[in-house]
């Protein structure tokens, strides 16, 4: 395997590595902020009911203006007092002009219980992650699209860089494997840039100027 290709294997590796790394942290973290969204949301609905009942109006009167799926009962006793959430699924049916198909559904749901006076109300507020599950589809598909151009365009790039680095060393490489003792060619290589490479030249120069005057002695 050319040194060339294999620098270019390692350096695509590692970069890949650290994109898809980079990608996954950037994803996860746009999926908790999601979800703490959601969350506050169910949050704000709970306390725009506990407002309203403090208000002594009744739930059926705005029940219908919060969250997707409320429910309001009376108990006769608080059994937990903090927040409660769970998220499970519903099939919802959705017809189109050539049949009906069913989609699952993920809703988040609050439960609490508080107290209002002397009565006892048990809050059960939930709403639709499906607006959030879209965000988290575009996102990902986003996300995927534009890791596979990076790739691609770092491995093109990572070659055509890695080429014109490496050329002062193939160079030299190829007029080692073309030259012949019998030549008598003076040796010239252009400075470069990078200091081994010119240390390089610089020895092999030294060593073809050795050689052909041994050679000389000999022939003499």
């Amino acid at each position: 395997m050319k040194l060339l290709t294999k620098t270019t294997i390692y350096t695509s590796i590692t970069t890949i590595l650290l994109l898809l790394t980079g990608t996954i942290i950037v994803y996860l973290l746009i999926i908790k902020k999601i979800n703490q969204e959601a969350t506050e949301h169910l949050l704000q609905d709970k306390a725009k009911v506990i407002k309203l009942l403090e208000k002594g109006k009744p739930p059926i009167h705005f029940s219908s203006n919060i969250g997707e799926i409320i429910s309001i009962q009376k108990i006769p006793i608080k059994t937990f007092e903090d927040n409660k959430f769970r998220d499970y699924e519903i099939t919802e049916g959705e017809e189109t002009e050539e049949e009906e198909t069913e989609e699952a559904v993920t809703i988040r749901e609050l439960s609490c219980q508080t107290k209002i006076e002397d009565r006892i109300y048990e809050i059960k507020i939930a709403r639709s992650l499906s607006e959030g599950k879209e965000i988290r589809d575009y996102i990902t598909s986003t996300i995927v699209i534009f890791l596979i151009f990076s790739l691609l365009i770092l491995a093109v790039l990572n070659m055509a860089i890695s080429r014109k680095i490496w050329s002062p060393f193939y160079k030299t490489i190829a007029f080692i494997k073309k030259w012949s003792v019998k030549d008598s060619i003076s040796v010239q290589f252009k400075h470069t840039t990078i200091d081994e490479f010119n240390e390089l030249n610089k020895s092999v120069h030294g060593l073809v100027k050795k050689i052909n005057e041994d050679y000389s002695n000999l022939k003499e």
